[in-house]
């Protein structure tokens, strides 16, 4: 059974949180010595999660069925149909409350902000780089980026994907 290495830190304690629970992480990148980012297929029940901050810049990108996807803005929920292929984005430290009404299959992928730092080495750029915040977009290259992230995982081959990150 494999353990979520990707983590969240609750906002209220500051204490670190699995992203996934025991048994909800089918596949993961955590023996295939990427350096700065973490691969993982995790298959999650509906459930709400507490308020939190996002650990590395986080991208989810939604690989099963439709899923009816919320997350809080301020007092507000806001929400969108996550279907397969639809991404979202959250940059290092934001916030982030969502919840989902059914089973929810996604590739969730952290990646360490020095590892971004690092690919990005324009001296012009701020010492933080962030990302827009993007809920239930959908973007061709991301999907089928995610489609090599996901054979890589599951057959442990040695693509490009695997290449790439390895000697970032």
């Amino acid at each position: 059974m494999l353990s979520s290495q990707i983590e969240l830190i609750d906002s209220t304690t500051g204490e670190r949180f699995s992203a996934a629970s025991g048994g909800t992480v089918l596949l993961s990148s955590q023996d295939l010595n990427w350096r700065g980012i973490s691969v993982e297929l995790h298959h999650i029940s509906p459930q709400e999660l507490p308020e939190h901050y996002v650990d590395g810049h986080r991208l989810l990108v939604q690989v099963g069925n439709p899923t009816a996807f919320e997350w809080k803005v301020g007092e507000r929920w806001r929400q969108t149909l996550l279907k397969p292929g639809d991404f979202c984005l959250l940059t290092h430290g934001e916030r982030n409350t969502p919840r989902w009404s059914n089973p929810f299959q996604f590739l969730a992928i952290a990646i360490n902000p020095f590892f971004v730092r690092q690919i990005v080495p324009d001296t012009n750029l701020p010492e933080t780089i962030a990302f827009q915040e993007q809920r239930g977009t959908h973007d061709p290259a991301i999907a089928n980026f995610t489609k090599q992230f996901h054979a890589e995982l599951e057959f442990r081959c040695d693509s490009f994907v695997a290449q790439y990150i390895s000697r970032a």
